[in-house]
């Protein structure tokens, strides 16, 4: 179960940061946050790979 503020990866290498704790089903509320990137300011622990931080408050998107 996601909760409001975890972050997660999708299958898209894009991190994202869920938003609220009730979803639909088979379906978790998101705002996509950081993006791959070569000059990123960040690198991701497990696999070293760069990000760099693109927060859109107004997107609502869906994972599945």
């Amino acid at each position: 179960m996601f909760r409001d503020c975890d972050y997660i990866k999708g299958l898209d290498d894009i991190i994202y940061i869920v938003k609220g704790d009730y979803h639909p089903e088979d379906k978790i509320r998101a705002i996509p946050v950081y993006f791959p990137d070569e000059n990123g300011d960040r690198t991701e622990a497990i696999t070293g790979k760069k990000y760099v931080r693109k927060l859109n408050e107004y997107s609502n998107d869906l994972i599945s």
